[in-house]
């Protein structure tokens, strides 16, 4: 993490980053990493990336090689539990389908 950040940062800085890059580019997506933080920091961040783009914008998120297979088909693992809980978020598109849990 950034020298000074504090994970509570993080949702606030990602909206406000996710925001400006729509508005520069005007792309109709967003994409982002997961799994660096705690669960609590990634569902405040998709929330907070959801509020500032408004529904029309997709989110997608990247595990970027966070979790493995394996971890993602465990359901007496931590990892499971974490990981079910992001699939009901409102995202669009989740890179490394299989270890964030989602089928296909």
């Amino acid at each position: 993490m950034a020298k000074g950040l504090k994970e509570t940062d993080i949702p606030g800085l990602t909206a406000d980053f996710a925001r400006q890059s729509i508005e520069k580019t005007g792309s109709s997506i967003f994409e982002f990493k997961v799994g660096r933080y705690s669960l609590e920091c990634d569902i405040a961040t998709v929330h907070a990336v959801r509020e500032a783009l408004g529904p029309g914008i997709n989110i997608a998120v990247d595990a970027n090689m966070a979790y493995s297979i394996d971890q993602g088909r465990q359901p007496r693992d931590l990892t499971y539990k974490r990981l079910m809980r992001l699939r009901i978020l409102p995202i669009s598109w989740a890179e490394q389908r299989k270890s964030l849990g989602f089928p296909g």
